[in-house]
């Protein structure tokens, strides 16, 4: 598995490639709950459950161990099997920015997933400071990767 990274002040955008049909790589990425790494989480308990309601407006939420729901933004982008696109509302520093995954055939059964974080002048902290934070180990190669590895994709 290679992830590769650029930034710019209007997205940060990261892609890898993997086996698979397009459909089947967007059911299986808009199914959270299935592969989202337990600790990328907004609440305060640990999570029991992440629901995505499929459909334009629809909420994205996570559901603690404790029982209390917390959303993590709105779907703004449900075009099955090209794109998932969400807003973030979740707290002060995610808050209007906005996330995006397309899932691009690449020939033979090769998808590309290609996720843009993008609006990120509506969120706190520099650019230099957003680059580092989403490209660390813990932010999105973390996030893509183990939805690779999740789904049965060579590493």
């Amino acid at each position: 598995m290679m992830i590769s990274a650029e930034g710019s002040e209007a997205a940060l955008r990261y892609s890898v490639s993997m086996p698979g049909k397009p459909v089947d790589i967007f059911d299986r990425f808009t199914a959270l709950d299935a592969w989202w790494p337990r600790h990328h989480k907004v609440g305060r308990s640990a999570i029991a459950t992440l629901a995505v309601a499929p459909h334009m407006s629809g909420l994205i939420k996570e559901i603690g161990v404790d029982g209390v729901q917390t959303a993590w933004g709105h779907v703004i982008g449900f075009e099955r099997p090209e794109r998932f696109a969400f807003r973030w509302t979740c707290d002060m520093f995610w808050r209007g920015s906005e996330t995006s995954v397309a899932f691009v055939p690449t020939g033979g059964d090769q998808v590309r997933i290609e996720l843009a974080h993008g609006r990120l002048a509506a969120m706190a902290g520099s650019i230099d400071d957003l680059h580092a934070s989403f490209g660390a180990p813990t932010g999105w190669r973390d996030i893509l990767g183990t939805f690779v590895n999740s789904a049965g994709a060579p590493a």
